[in-house]
């Protein structure tokens, strides 16, 4: 018996991710319905007040406040605080209208495609012929010792995996994505291991968080890739209530025009 309705793919990497961690147990939920509502192909929508057709893309979907609470169940309020998060995370955008609203999932064709999947089960060569382990007549036994130092090399090889960074993941949570080729030979420059990886996922994380983001100050990704590291360790700079407004205001204008 098979499932009805189709089905999305919901990457482990989401407990990573931005926008999941910023939204609290209702926005989650919020969350996940939206990704069920999203088309999964392109369809037109007939609209009852302009009697006209509209379509819908892959990745999109029809939503007002109210019908995407009671399908979420859980309150307006709620609703309204988990799109501000998910549209300040840049996970989804929306076109609103006076009746309804158009939601669209940024990332919806890479995380929805399973060629994007990495299988770690069958990561194992099978088209290698087979070996006959007979020895030829004429081939000298095999001592204990050589046997053990070949098992060993064998499963060295085995253990010894060259670990696969995604820059694609990274590079489609980036809002303000500007010069893809520059920003993937920068990430292939400086992500090399596993500690490399999880620095650039920490970067990202407290830049998405910064309140320059927040202001809609966001750099380039050929910029960004290139001095990703400024950010790892990053913390907000607290105001001290003894510099008056205007010079507070002045050095962060300066700063924006740096950053931008």
């Amino acid at each position: 018996m098979k499932i009805p309705g189709g089905y999305i793919l919901l990457a482990r990497k989401i407990l990573e991710n931005a926008s999941w961690n910023a939204l609290n147990e209702a926005g989650k939920i919020v969350m996940l319905t939206l990704l069920t509502l999203a088309n999964h192909k392109d369809r037109k929508w007939y609209n009852p007040l302009t009697k006209q057709e509209i379509l819908i893309k892959r990745g999109q979907c029809i939503i007002g406040r109210k019908s995407l609470a009671e399908k979420s169940r859980v309150g307006q309020r709620s609703v309204r605080t988990a799109l501000y998060l998910l549209k300040t995370t840049n996970f989804l955008t929306i076109q609103a209208t006076s009746r309804f609203s158009i939601v669209s999932i940024t990332n919806y064709e890479f995380y929805q495609n399973p060629k994007n999947y990495t299988d770690q089960v069958s990561d194992q060569q099978t088209d290698q012929p087979p070996t006959s382990h007979r020895p030829a007549a004429d081939q000298p036994p095999t001592t204990l010792n050589e046997l053990k130092n070949g098992n060993n090399e064998k499963n060295e090889k085995r253990t010894v995996k060259q670990p696969l960074f995604s820059f694609e993941e990274i590079y489609f949570k980036y809002p303000k994505r500007v010069g893809r080729k520059e920003a993937g030979q920068h990430f292939k420059a400086n992500v090399k291991t596993e500690q490399d990886w999880q620095d650039i996922q920490t970067a990202l994380k407290n830049y998405l968080a910064s309140k320059r983001v927040a202001k809609g100050f966001i750099q380039n990704a050929s910029t960004w890739f290139n001095n990703w590291r400024d950010w790892i360790n990053f913390k907000e700079e607290e105001v001290n209530s003894d510099v008056p407004e205007s010079i507070r205001n002045f050095i962060k204008l300066e700063r924006t025009k740096f950053w931008c």
